[in-house]
């Protein structure tokens, strides 16, 4: 593998043994080693990053749910028609 060729950030969950799951960002660094291509790893934990990420997709997740669930409304609830996007069903 050529250096151009390597790419040197990961960001992944783990799961640690008492089952909490932590996102980490490894990065890592190609090196010659005794005139063989090796690497030197860095792991660390971004849960703290990641956690408000994650939050603001399941928010515009749940949003995007909403919104589809609120295009099917009953127009009235005495008639039993349903509006669907500005159409009238009976």
């Amino acid at each position: 593998m050529s250096r151009e060729e390597f790419e040197s950030m990961y960001s992944f969950k783990v799961v640690r043994k008492d089952e909490e799951t932590l996102w980490v960002q490894l990065n890592t660094v190609l090196i010659d080693w005794e005139g063989k291509p090796a690497t030197i790893n860095f792991l660390r934990d971004v849960t703290p990053q990641k956690k408000p990420e994650e939050q603001l997709q399941h928010a515009q997740k749940m949003e995007a749910v909403g919104t589809l669930a609120g295009e099917a409304l009953p127009t009235t609830l005495t008639t039993g028609s349903w509006a669907y996007r500005g159409l009238e069903i009976d």
